[in-house]
């Protein structure tokens, strides 16, 4: 049954300050994917929460991606740093490995995730 588009709200954009951080779940390739939205500079960048090289989460405790500085991503457990706006590589593992981005826009004043719905069992999947 072929996947439909959609958008899920992850949450409003006067709620984010500067360095903000916010997790969420998605649909993607009909699986529910963990991702996190970091909000700098006026603007949120949204992110799968796996590491490229291990697969596992980012964080250890709800929301907190970046580092002490606050100027890049932050793999928990291994300290690799990630660029804020795409999502490279920029010191430690996972060399030539990236983050995924997820697609994302600001409607309304909410910030919304590109995610994918899938048919309810017994529908018309068109």
């Amino acid at each position: 049954m072929p996947a439909k588009k959609q958008a899920l709200p992850v949450c409003a954009l006067e709620s984010l300050c500067d360095g903000d951080c916010r997790e969420f779940t998605y649909r993607a390739n009909g699986e529910m994917i963990g991702g996190f939205l970091v909000y700098s500079s006026g603007m949120a960048h949204t992110h799968r929460n796996a590491c490229p090289d291990l697969g596992i989460t980012l964080n250890w405790q709800p929301d907190p991606f970046l580092d002490t500085r606050a100027r890049d991503i932050q793999c928990a457990r291994q300290g690799a740093s990630f660029r804020i706006g795409d999502g490279e590589r920029v010191f430690g593992p996972c060399l030539g490995q990236d983050l995924e981005k997820v697609p994302v826009r600001v409607v309304g004043g909410v910030v919304w995730a590109e995610t994918e719905s899938l048919d309810a069992p017994g529908s018309s999947g068109g």
